[in-house]
């Protein structure tokens, strides 16, 4: 993750302090749960705790407008989380109808557990042995406006008939105080701060009242398929010559490669390898926020079932190399989580055939016309004609005293990942419309 607070902190001053702070926890008295919250003589909001017991309300206003908000993602999701991970389920409502969906998740977030690269024997710096003290002190119980799996705005939806998308952000900001004691009374344990993620435009000055920092992670990778392309083979004729040899290099390299696309049962079988490769990748990462379990895959086959897809990739003798997936969501494929072999991935070029087999099986299918693929190796997402497109997150601790550095934090942990933007389309028009 690429992180940059739009806020300059100098902390020298306040460290002892914080550390004395950061230590302490306190307890919360539990209290009795009263599901409906009233916000104002209009406005009302509910919270739910499990999936299952959302009212038809919350389908009816979804309606298919993102799978990922939609019950059968979330089912999933709640079968099975990432590690620390809860979800809760917000409905907003006015004068008793509901005008709002928006999805919470909460996160037992200990940072020197996210960091891969950093322990005592690769301390070499005063730098690194602050980051390392502060980094095994830094635990937090997060709330997330937003899903911490996915890139993309999939935190909220609102009936825009009612409710226009500025109103209903303000809606969740007048809210959240209300939400955050209600869990805290439920959990019986502190909310330590808030995370709202991957907003598509900046929140408004007034909205950012209460020093709420802004961060933006790296790009999200997109693309959008021309309506001429009917196969990778139209793909290809719109490419530079160099990056048309280079995929067609790669092909050649894979050519052994047997691409199969499983069912649930597959999946369920194989569980474990499909977590060890998952792993292989994950556990390269320098900054790592989430871990899924093994059982995530499977969870998500059976309940999307057509709208998951999940390709295999094996060699001549049947062993497994790899695999990605995709998520359908409306007209669009996310491209999901992927895992391989180091050694395959080199000898195979596994990982650009797999975005080139991804942008195919996007391209075959009529009703997709673009294709997300995240913000991970933005420079090789970029070669195949992906996009950059810049989120908006916001973050604020409840500790007041933490909250004045916290952007400063960010900044010391940001793993910037440095990448030059590629042109790899031959006519300027397709180059403009992949951009518009």
């Amino acid at each position: 993750m690429n992180l940059f607070s739009d806020k300059a902190c100098y902390p020298r001053h306040i460290t002892q302090h914080l550390f004395s702070i950061l230590g302490s926890s306190t307890s919360v008295k539990r209290v009795p749960d009263a599901q409906v919250k009233s916000l104002s003589k209009d406005y009302s909001f509910e919270i739910y705790n499990d999936v299952l017991e959302l009212p038809d309300a919350w389908t009816d206003l979804v309606q298919e407008r993102n799978s990922f908000l939609d019950t059968p993602f979330l089912a999933a999701l709640q079968k099975s989380p990432p590690t620390g991970v809860e979800n809760r389920y917000v409905i907003l409502k006015l004068n008793g109808k509901a005008v709002g969906v928006v999805l919470l998740q909460l996160i037992d977030y200990r940072l020197k557990d996210s960091l891969k690269n950093l322990t005592d024997g690769d301390i070499r710096s005063w730098s690194d042995q602050l980051k390392l003290r502060l980094s095994s002190v830094l635990n937090f119980r997060l709330l997330v406006i937003g899903n911490l799996l996915l890139s993309g705005e999939h935190a909220f939806l609102f009936d825009d008939t009612i409710v226009s998308r500025e109103q209903g952000i303000d809606l969740i900001l007048k809210t959240l105080p209300q939400i955050r004691r209600q869990i805290e009374q439920e959990d019986g344990r502190k909310v330590s701060g808030v995370m709202i993620k991957d907003l598509e435009s900046p929140l408004s000055a007034n909205q950012r009242k209460g020093l709420m920092h802004q961060v933006t992670f790296q790009p999200n990778m997109s693309m959008k398929l021309e309506r001429e392309w009917k196969n990778r083979d139209d793909y290809l004729a719109d490419l530079l010559s160099k990056y048309r040899i280079r995929a067609r290099r790669a092909f050649k390299k894979a050519r052994d490669i047997q691409i199969r696309e499983w069912s649930l049962e597959e999946i369920e079988t194989n569980r474990m390898t499909l977590h060890k490769l998952y792993r292989a990748i994950a556990d390269k990462a320098t900054f790592n926020m989430l871990n899924l379990e093994a059982d995530y895959l499977p969870s998500l086959k059976r309940e999307l079932g057509e709208g998951f897809r999940f390709f295999g990739y094996e060699n001549k003798e049947g062993e497994l190399l790899g695999f990605c997936t995709l998520i359908e969501n409306g007209t669009a494929y996310d491209a999901h989580f992927l895992g391989l072999e180091e050694t395959s991935n080199k000898r195979y070029q596994l990982y650009l055939n797999m975005l080139f087999d991804m942008l195919a099986k996007a391209i075959e299918k009529p009703a997709i016309n673009s294709i997300v693929f995240g913000r991970t190796a933005l420079e090789i997402k970029s070669s195949i004609g992906a996009r950059p497109k810049e989120m908006y997150c916001y973050i604020k601790h409840f500790n007041s005293a933490f909250n004045l550095v916290i952007g400063w934090l960010i900044r010391r942990y940001d793993p910037v990942e440095e990448w030059q933007a590629r042109h790899p389309f031959k006519t300027t028009t397709v180059d403009v419309l992949q951009q518009a």
